[in-house]
């Protein structure tokens, strides 16, 4: 018997809380839902799971897909077949076996994907075990604590990347700064836009491990390792401020945009 735990701004304002008995119920249908307001639920569910409310509280697990539509969510300790997530700000602790896809203003994710992750959002901080991965934002951060072990594509303003990507990196970006290690191949647009430019506009510096590639820029600072060749296309010629560097070419970009391919 499966049991959810039902808080709403209606329930406690009748009795407190709600405990709703779903039963066998959802046996015989291929998804079931709860709506309401403001709602706290234990979850224990075999087959897919629809929730839409304000502000959402969750523990628990679905076998199937979550879906989820509100304003404040958080995830505490879930255990997810699949995640598809609408939100304001959405704080998530747990594990997702299948792919993960969420729309969100703020989004801070700790745990592990087995599936391909993609988001949209305007700040972002992620930690967690990673396969494929596609960020469209304002800010990114990958935190130490992150691993992305498939491509990683980024569309963003600011990207930070502390943790371990472990199959390239293709990012157009307005700034980066890549503090951890992108393996494999590597291409950086960062398009500053239109002057006068702001102090990070167009920048990129490396002050962790790449194994070379491609950057577009205004200008770049590498303290870090190069470990492979690396062509930079910038206003001025890398600035480097010790580390290890094997092989640079050097491009003035001459005014040209720093645009991502398309493809």
């Amino acid at each position: 018997m499966r049991y959810l735990l039902l808080t709403s701004v209606a329930a406690v304002l009748l009795q407190g809380c709600v405990i709703v008995d779903l039963g066998d119920a959802h046996a015989a249908a291929s998804t079931q839902s709860v709506v309401g307001g403001d709602i706290q639920l234990t979850l224990d569910e075999d087959a897919d799971f629809q929730i839409s409310g304000a502000d959402l509280t969750l523990r628990g697990r679905v076998a199937g897909a979550l879906s989820l539509a509100g304003a404040d969510i958080v995830g505490r300790d879930l255990r997810l077949g699949a995640l598809d997530a609408n939100a304001a700000d959405l704080n998530f602790e747990g594990a997702v076996a299948g792919d993960v896809a969420i729309n969100a203003a703020d989004l801070v994710w700790r745990g592990d994907v087995d599936g391909a992750f993609s988001a949209n959002m305007a700040d972002g901080v992620l930690t967690g075990s990673f396969q494929s991965v596609r960020l469209n934002a304002a800010d990114v951060h990958l935190r130490s604590a992150a691993e992305v072990n498939g491509p990683l594509r980024v569309s963003a303003a600011d990207l930070r990347v502390d943790g371990d990507v472990r199959r390239g990196l293709d990012a157009a970006v307005r700034s980066a700064r890549i503090d951890g290690s992108v393996r494999g191949p590597l291409a950086i647009h960062a398009d500053p836009g239109r002057p006068p430019y702001g102090r990070n506009d167009g920048r990129v510096e490396i002050t962790g491990a790449i194994d070379g590639g491609f950057i577009c820029a205004r200008r770049v600072v590498i303290s870090g390792q190069v470990s492979g060749p690396l062509e930079v296309v910038a206003d001025e010629a890398p600035i480097i401020e010790g580390g290890s560097v094997q092989d640079i070419s050097f491009t003035n970009r001459d005014g040209a945009p720093c645009r991502r391919p398309q493809g």
